[in-house]
């Protein structure tokens, strides 16, 4: 048995094994070629599946490590947007800039160039076009990864919520929650629904859409993550690998549901009895991977296109370029925030500290 705890794993390598699943699944998409599939899935949606799985499992983690609301977000944000920023300004100056078909001034002086740029920023992710860029590809989105994100800090909000409103019933909440995600996502997948807009109050007046259909299944894959290390449940390798076979031999019908159970088990198992050197701490270049990788493969994708070069020099090139741009927002962007977390968190712990009442003598 894995011990979920420790700190002995392959985490870091499984995120960016994710980051280059879907990578791999876009260099097809974008030159509008079918995307390879396992499981009646694309690479891509597996890719994200598992992102979500591992995010369940290690937020869930950090929640009960320190269950402070202001601290949980903080960590959050600063995890977060500060790579989502530096990537949603390369698209709309660098990459817009190179291949927007309006006169560059016009293009830099468009309302809509800087929305892109808030919306993006912010998670609202309302707008995926940019003026004149793009307009004559397969898919037209400057920055067609981005749009998961808003799913991925909906469920941070809604596990500070049980976190705070069900303190001594945790574990059951999150599992109730698991299992109404889940039962949702598995009607619509009988009846055939594929997306269903809610119809939230207000919300459209921000650009912001929620897709039941997407909201359900990332829900079901964060909180089976979540329920993993709350319930500590026995990791085996020999599971794992059963949970994988009975993917692949399962029908159509059931893979869907199939997949919220194996993905988060099979990627836990993989993380903690993966090869040692799977497991040394390296720069972790998934969240770069993940958000610069589409604008990189639009542009070089179109390039390739006027070229007549094919989907294996579109697919290493972009992929080359992605790896040096998610390295640079690594180590100028991303673990300079890490580093403003753990100080800040710290400092925030100690005032509270200090602010406490004192009793007796």
């Amino acid at each position: 048995m894995a011990d979920p705890s420790h700190n002995d794993n392959a985490f870091d390598f499984l995120r960016l094994l994710a980051a280059f699943a879907v990578v791999f699944s876009h260099s097809y998409a974008l030159l509008g070629l079918p995307e390879p599939t396992v499981a009646s899935e694309t690479f891509g949606q597996m890719g994200v599946d598992v992102f979500f799985a591992l995010s369940g499992y290690l937020v869930c983690q950090s929640w009960l490590r320190d269950p402070d609301v202001m601290r949980f977000f903080l960590r959050r944000a600063l995890r977060i947007f500060p790579g989502l920023f530096a990537a949603v300004l390369f698209t709309a100056i660098v990459v817009g800039g190179l291949a927007t078909t309006l006169p560059v001034i016009d293009y830099f002086t468009r309302s809509e160039t800087w929305m892109f740029v808030i919306d993006n920023a912010s998670t609202i992710s309302g707008r995926h076009n940019l003026p004149g860029v793009f307009e004559h590809r397969p898919i037209k989105a400057a920055n067609g990864s981005l749009w998961t994100l808003r799913y991925e800090v909906l469920m941070y909000i809604l596990l500070a919520f049980i976190g705070l409103l069900f303190y001594r019933r945790f574990r059951l909440v999150c599992l109730a929650s698991f299992l109404a995600f889940f039962s949702t996502w598995a009607v619509c997948l009988a009846n055939g629904v594929a997306s269903y807009e809610l119809p939230l109050a207000f919300v459209w007046r921000l650009g912001l859409t929620i897709d039941l259909f997407w909201l359900t299944k990332w829900g079901a894959f964060f909180f089976a993550g979540s329920c993993l290390h709350l319930f500590r449940l026995r990791i085996s390798s020999r599971a794992a690998a059963a949970l994988l076979v009975a993917v692949l031999l399962a029908p159509a019908s059931m893979k869907g549901p199939l997949l919220v159970l194996a993905v988060p088990y099979v990627a836990v198992a993989f993380a903690h009895y993966a090869p040692d050197m799977l497991k040394r701490k390296r720069p972790d270049l998934s969240y770069g991977m993940y958000v610069y990788a589409f604008p990189v493969q639009q542009l070089v994708s179109e390039f390739c296109v006027d070229v007549r070069a094919g989907w294996l020099a579109a697919f290493v090139t972009g992929s080359v370029i992605t790896a040096c741009l998610a390295s640079l927002s690594w180590h100028f962007v991303e673990a300079p925030a890490l580093r403003l977390k753990q100080r800040l968190t710290q400092r925030v712990r100690v005032r509270e500290t200090a602010q406490k009442p004192r009793f007796g003598p």
